[in-house]
């Protein structure tokens, strides 16, 4: 895999041609869709949980094909679970906020349509529950220092880009955490890792 990589890299640095693009700088944002995959409890039912994401980019070109495109995202994750307690339905709404480093490889298979994928770091900071049964909610604040909740999470990345003009793009990503988020697990938060597919738009200056 690594001698591919330099393979890769190497092709692009000699592709470069004297109108070889520019290192350029993003914003971006969009649409999260996030729910969980469990580890421990195959009967723990989880329902998707709509947020925002949204940051800045740098793209760094080795070529007209690769590019190092490094972000800085806020990322709204988590889950919902519906159940029955004592007779009456609940909904449990587990919100987490990060934020995300990815360090991305990007892959220009056309102009205008380009591949991305990488490892990303994730960092938990704050968490909150939302609990709803009939007229009654319950919200709470989850004290992330004496949680049992990682703080720092190392995950992955795989999507990609459409080019809609020069300056405008829209994506793609499929984001999976690669470390449990809850180090026991609990009855109402089993271990899990953070799923999320995002899209949204950018524009590059």
């Amino acid at each position: 895999m690594t001698t591919m990589l330099l393979v890769i890299i190497t092709a692009g640095l000699f592709a470069q041609s004297p109108d070889q693009p520019m290192v350029r700088f993003g914003l971006m944002g969009g649409l999260n869709i996030a729910t969980m995959v469990k580890t421990n409890d195959a009967s723990f039912q989880s329902d998707p949980l709509l947020g925002f994401n949204g940051g800045a980019l740098l793209q760094i070109p080795l070529g007209r094909i690769i590019a190092i495109q490094p972000e800085v995202l806020y990322s709204q994750k988590g889950y919902k679970s519906t159940g029955t307690y004592l007779g009456q339905d609940y909904d449990y709404l587990r919100h987490t906020d990060f934020v995300d480093v990815p360090l991305l490889l990007k892959l220009n298979a056309t102009e205008n349509f380009g591949f991305v994928i990488g490892p990303q770091f994730s960092f938990l900071t704050s968490t909150r529950t939302v609990v709803k049964s009939g007229q009654n909610a319950m919200e709470q604040t989850v004290d992330n220092d004496n949680s049992d909740l990682r703080k720092n999470v190392l995950g992955g990345v795989i999507g990609f880009d459409i080019t809609l003009e020069r300056h405008a793009f829209i994506y793609a990503r499929y984001t999976l955490d690669l470390q449990i988020d809850n180090g026991n697990g609990s009855p109402s938060t089993p271990e899990y890792r953070n799923q999320v597919f995002m899209v949204g738009i950018g524009l590059l200056f």
